[in-house]
């Protein structure tokens, strides 16, 4: 899916003066990059819910990758703390 945010830059005394105003263009999607001395120093997005489909679908992917993994790791030995410090410092060699 592909979104198509119209995004504005405003001054942070003008949304100290207009916020109401602001608050609705939000609302209706925009999104805002409130400036101060022409750098943006904050970010006002739309605040929108996933779905219930969106939410299960990303539950079963995490399903499926979970069960992914562990047949990469099945018959594998776990490396302890110890085995994973002496790798590293010898790479560091």
């Amino acid at each position: 899916m592909i979104w198509s945010v119209k995004m504005t830059n405003i001054t942070a005394l003008h949304a100290k003066t207009h916020f109401t105003k602001i608050l609705s263009r939000v609302t209706r999607g925009e999104e805002v990059v409130i400036t101060q001395d022409r750098k943006p120093v904050a970010r006002l997005i739309p605040e929108c819910l996933p779905s219930p489909t969106s939410v299960a679908d990303a539950v079963d992917q995490l399903r499926a990758n979970r069960t992914k993994w562990e047949t990469r790791r099945s018959g594998k030995s776990k490396v302890t703390l110890v085995q994973f410090k002496s790798a590293v410092a010898e790479g560091r060699r």
